[in-house]
């Protein structure tokens, strides 16, 4: 995982599109997450229309439905810079609370 933030964060630099790493205040932050949400809703809206196309045509796009979701996962990445936050400890934090949470859905053997 910290290589693939790496990764996008020397991406997004030489293009100057690191303003998740120049954002400092609250308000900085919040604009810069206004504009990461609305481009996560974007690619899942791209995504949402290749499975709508597939139920309404049959057309099956496999290559491109893992583009748009790739996509996404980019722009939640930049929203976990954004945040400061090291998403791979916060999954397993918040999986051993659905753990929990949940340890009464588990299926018999």
């Amino acid at each position: 995982m910290k290589d693939m933030i790496e990764y996008l964060r020397e991406f997004d630099k030489k293009r100057m599109w690191n303003h998740y790493d120049e954002a400092k205040t609250p308000e900085e932050k919040l604009e810069v997450l206004q504009k990461q949400i609305v481009s996560l809703l974007g690619e899942f809206g791209e995504f949402a229309n290749l499975v709508k196309k597939y139920r309404r045509d049959g057309t099956w796009y496999p290559e491109k439905l893992k583009e748009e979701v790739t996509d996404m996962f980019i722009f939640l990445l930049k929203i976990t810079q954004t945040l400061e936050m090291d998403l791979e400890e916060e999954f397993y934090k918040k999986m051993k609370i659905n753990e929990e949470r949940f340890k009464d859905f588990i299926k018999g053997d």
